[in-house]
């Protein structure tokens, strides 16, 4: 079964390397992804600015940008994801065990559109996509509340969930269309063959009534004896849009995103991770999950904020990334003191920091401002702490750093690490 997760591999790899600070730089080769169109600098900066103006200039970006956000927008969606955990959350899937496993399920779909909104990325909402991908064919049919579990009220060539929301009659509609790609894969554990169909086009919809809070494309074309895939996205949340475009082989994935508000875009990024069989089910297949860092080489990528702050970023080695993965957060539930904690999470970040180069650049200028880098950070409460690895602001006019938190309040730039976190879990589906 391992081989049908490469095509949620194959998606949700590339998407999570889009977030503005996961990692990257500005290699030229991009693995015949479509870059976005550049968004313009509204106020050329000139030569390097100081400590003091470049702190200032990262922080009105960051009021710019989440002033653009207007929460009455998207609280409709939100509502919504928490009407349905609340009244539907505990409801099984048929014959899929705890649907809290899968995205279908309009209580983890609707969540990663709230999450969506709430953290401006697409993040979640690609994480929500892609699993009806797999084995579409076996979940068609209507759905409706019952007891105990979802269940199937009629029969449909969509997948269809019907239910009463906050503010009316809801419905969330899967359709497939197109050839599919026929995936082939033998299953040790019940010694059977087993063949998965991955149609090419689908479409999502959400709609409470009248309105219509997503609806998204998906095109897959995959080629499996190839080892090589190609997917795009297309979507629209409340008043947020994306737009992504992912590519892989076994030697690289690369991804082009775009995100935009009512129909302006703000944020752009494409990313590449390099690496060697990272398609290749016979590799994969033979591998112990503990060995899976052994296909991954190097990655680079960039991102673009308004025009007004670029992150460009090269990562040595995606391998020593992953393998500090486990020693960046600590609390005093662990098995370590938190002396202990702080020496492991040290030297986490001084992993990160010498295998992660992140330079940032303001307003069109090819003058390094500052560069991003990893520190502990310890929280101490009366009865509880924890050390988390978190990324700094490092200003190259006089070297001091400042937190994300401070300059960025209410905006995710900093999440490195939780990028590569969601980008390795991504890839352990293959071994699962």
């Amino acid at each position: 079964m391992k081989l049908f997760k490469t095509t949620a591999y194959a998606f949700a790899a590339a998407v999570t390397m889009c977030a503005l600070s996961a990692c990257g730089g500005d290699d030229d080769d991009n693995g015949g992804i479509t870059p976005p169109d550049p968004i313009p600098s509204p106020d050329p900066v000139e030569g390097v600015l100081s400590a003091e103006d470049a702190k200032e200039y990262v922080e009105d970006t960051a009021i710019d940008f989440i002033g653009l956000f207007d929460a009455r927008d998207q609280e409709a969606i939100v509502n919504l994801a928490d009407f349905v955990a609340e009244n539907y959350g505990d409801l099984d899937f048929p014959d899929l065990g705890d649907s809290e496993d899968y995205a279908l399920s309009p209580k983890n779909f609707t969540q990663a559109l709230a999450a969506a909104v709430r953290t401006h990325t697409f993040n979640p909402l690609s994480r929500a996509s892609y699993e009806y991908d797999i084995k579409f064919s076996d979940f068609t049919g209507v759905y409706e509340p019952g007891r105990y579990a979802w269940e199937k009220t009629s029969g449909s060539n969509d997948i269809i969930f019907r239910f009463r929301g906050p503010s009316g009659n809801c419905e969330l509609k899967v359709s497939a269309s197109g050839n599919s790609a026929v995936i082939e894969d033998y299953d040790d554990e019940y010694d059977e063959t087993i063949r998965v169909h991955i149609p090419r086009n689908v479409n999502i919809t959400l709609t409470e009534g009248s309105t219509v809070h997503a609806n998204i494309a998906v095109v897959n074309e995959l080629n499996m004896s190839g080892h090589s895939y190609f997917v795009s996205v297309n979507g629209t949340v409340a008043n947020l849009g994306v737009k992504a475009e992912s590519r892989g082989s076994d030697s690289q994935l690369s991804e082009s995103q775009a995100l935009s508000v009512n129909g302006r875009t703000i944020l752009t990024s494409t990313a590449t991770i390099n690496g060697r069989n990272m398609l290749n089910p016979d590799v994969i297949d033979n591998l112990d999950e503990d060995d899976y860092t052994s296909l991954f080489t190097n990655g680079s990528a960039s991102a673009n904020i308004m025009g007004n702050i670029e992150v460009r970023a090269q990562v040595k080695s995606v391998a020593n990334i992953v393998k500090v993965g486990e020693n960046t957060y600590f609390d005093n539930w662990d098995e370590y003191s938190q002396s202990e904690a702080l020496n492991l999470c040290r030297r986490a970040c001084e992993t990160i920091n010498s295998n992660i180069v992140a330079d940032v650049y303001f307003g069109g200028n090819n003058s390094v401002q500052a560069s991003v880098i990893f520190q502990p950070e310890l929280d101490d409460y009366a009865s509880y702490w924890s050390v988390e690895a978190v990324p700094v602001i490092k200003y190259a006019a006089d070297g001091s750093t400042q937190s994300f938190d401070d300059a960025l309040d209410g905006f995710n730039l900093g999440k490195i690490e939780r990028q590569w976190e969601a980008l390795v879990n991504s890839y352990r589906r293959l071994f699962r």
